[in-house]
């Protein structure tokens, strides 16, 4: 799976995605220091990744506008969004990756595009 990490994950979450055999690209390495948002949800939509990142609000509002005609903006963008502490995350992202994983599989073999994860202190979250 391939995985972009958002200016604001440590290093740590990436690695660890990484070290489990995900391609993982880092936000810092590809755009500019305060790239807009939606740039980076076009261009992870149209690369059919999955943005990682503590930055919930935005990235669930673009994740989830559509155009007038009903139709996605960003249909290949995936989500996982962090709800706890930074220094909660790799703890947690360790603890329900597996979780994720399988998810993410389940929804690839249905040909459905895209799914948002929120990993929260105590609980994970999966949506449409």
């Amino acid at each position: 799976m391939w995985f972009l990490t958002d200016e604001d994950v440590p290093d740590s979450v990436g690695g660890f995605l990484s070290d489990r055999g995900h391609d993982v690209l880092r936000a810092r390495n590809h755009f500019l220091p305060g790239t807009e948002d939606a740039v980076i949800a076009r261009a992870a939509s149209e690369q059919g990744l999955t943005v990682v990142t503590w930055n919930l609000r935005h990235f669930r509002a673009l994740a989830k506008r559509r155009r007038s005609s009903g139709q996605l903006i960003y249909p290949g963008m995936s989500l996982v969004v962090f709800s706890c502490e930074h220094s909660d995350g790799l703890t947690r992202i360790e603890k329900v990756i597996e979780e994720i994983e399988a998810s993410m599989l389940i929804r690839l073999a249905r040909g459905e595009t895209r799914v948002i994860f929120e990993v929260g202190k105590a609980v994970l979250r999966i949506e449409d």
